[in-house]
């Protein structure tokens, strides 16, 4: 018998005064981070963040950007079983989605009209087997 541990699926949930201190930066407000974690300041300012496949977890609006995205839990979800006499790991699924802030440019006609949006890169999927 194995236990299985998820990660928190509030960890991204900015709405939650326990998270608000992981959305730093000059002038940012939790909604600016809320549904993703923000890496920019790690980043020199880079507008870059992470967040579950398909924004599993995160408010609804991130995941309608352009349609195509479609969280589900059990295809989405990290979680890691292990072994609860040894604490030994058995089975190990991370799956992140690299994220990637845009925003309208005033001085680019092309890019002055451009909604604010969080735009997923990729979702990435590790497997380990132990």
């Amino acid at each position: 018998m194995v236990r299985r541990y998820l990660l928190d699926p509030q960890m991204n949930n900015y709405r939650l005064k326990r998270n608000q201190c992981f959305c730093s930066g000059v002038g940012k407000r939790w909604q600016d981070c809320d549904g993703f974690t923000d890496l920019s300041p790690c980043l020199f300012g880079v507008p870059v963040g992470i967040s579950f496949p398909h924004f599993l977890h995160s408010p609804r609006r991130l995941a309608e950007i352009g349609g195509g995205l479609e969280p589900t839990f059990t295809e989405h979800q990290s979680y890691l079983l292990l072994e609860p006499n040894l604490g030994v790991p058995v089975y190990a699924k991370v799956a992140i989605q690299p994220v990637l802030g845009v925003s309208r440019i005033g001085s680019v006609l092309a890019l002055s009209r451009l909604p604010t949006v969080r735009l997923p890169l990729m979702w990435i999927n590790i497997v380990s087997k132990f």
